[in-house]
C-alpha cells in the first residue's frame, strides 16, 4: 500500500452496493474513497434528476475531510456540468462527475462509435443514449438488462455482464461502454478487451481515471483496468 494517501469524496446513490466494492481495491495505490449517500431506489429519469438536489448537502459533508477531489458517483441521463460547477463553488474543491470522466475516457481512447450496455430499463437507456450522443458520440448498438430496482442491479454477477457484452456483435464499433456505477464490471475489462480486441470503458473505471486526472494525482498505470490505464 502506498505511504501517501489521497482522500477522495464520492456522492453515491443510497442503494448502490457496488461502487465501494470496486473502488476499495485502489487503497494499495493510496486512493482512499469516502462516501456520502443521496436517495435513490428505483432508477428512473425523474429519480436520477431528483437525486442531484441532495448533492450539494452531501458535498458539504464530504468537504469536512478535505478531499483532493469530490466525485458525483452516478452516470447521468442529461448534462451535469452545472452540478460539478455548483459543488466546486460551494465547497471550493475540484469536482468531477462520472459522465465527465466517461466522455473524457472516450476521447482519450478515440472511441467515437460504441456499443452501449446498460442494466437499466429501456426508458432510462434511451435518455442516457441521447445524452451520450448529444456529446458527439455515436452508439452503433445497444442492449439493456431492463432492471428498475437499483439494489437488483448491484446483484448482477460480473460474469453475466461479460456474457451480456459478448452476445452483441461488435462490427463497426470503436469500443464498449458499460454504464452504471452499480453494475459490477471492473473485473471483466481485461478479458472483454482481449476477446473483442476493442477498448472497454466502464463507469467506475472511468471515474477512477477521471479522479486521478482531476486531482493531479501522480499515478500513471494501474494493471487490470484495460487500455484506459495503459494508453
Amino acid at each position: 500500500m502506498s505511504n501517501i494517501q489521497y482522500h477522495i469524496g464520492v456522492i453515491v446513490p443510497s442503494s448502490n452496493t457496488t461502487m465501494e466494492l470496486e473502488l476499495c481495491r485502489f487503497l494499495q495505490y493510496g486512493l482512499v474513497f469516502h462516501f456520502a449517500r443521496v436517495p435513490l431506489r428505483e432508477v428512473t429519469p425523474e429519480a436520477l434528476d431528483e437525486m442531484k438536489k441532495d448533492a450539494i448537502k452531501a458535498a458539504r459533508l464530504l468537504a469536512d475531510l478535505k478531499p483532493v477531489v469530490i466525485g458525483y458517483g452516478c452516470m447521468s441521463v442529461k448534462e451535469d456540468d452545472d452540478l460539478a460547477i455548483a459543488i466546486e463553488n460551494e465547497v471550493n474543491i475540484p469536482t468531477i462527475t462520472v459522465a465527465q470522466a466517461v466522455f473524457d475516457a472516450f476521447k482519450h481512447l478515440n472511441i467515437k462509435k460504441m456499443i452501449y450496455i446498460s442494466p437499466t430499463t429501456e426508458e432510462v437507456d434511451l435518455y442516457e443514449r441521447q445524452f451520450i450522443e448529444r456529446q458527439g458520440f455515436k452508439i452503433t448498438k445497444n442492449k439493456n438488462m431492463n432492471i428498475l430496482d437499483n439494489r437488483e442491479i448491484g446483484e448482477v454477477p460480473p460474469e453475466t455482464v461479460k456474457e451480456f457484452a459478448l452476445s452483441i456483435k461488435a462490427e463497426g464499433a470503436d469500443g464498449f461502454f458499460i454504464s452504471c456505477t452499480n453494475l459490477q464490471a471492473i473485473d471483466i475489462i481485461d478479458t472483454l478487451e482481449k476477446e473483442t480486441n476493442l477498448p472497454v470503458v466502464t463507469a467506475n473505471q472511468a471515474f477512477v481515471w477521471g479522479v486521478i486526472k482531476k486531482g493531479k494525482i501522480p499515478i500513471k498505470k494501474i494493471e487490470g483496468l484495460g487500455r484506459l490505464f495503459n494508453t
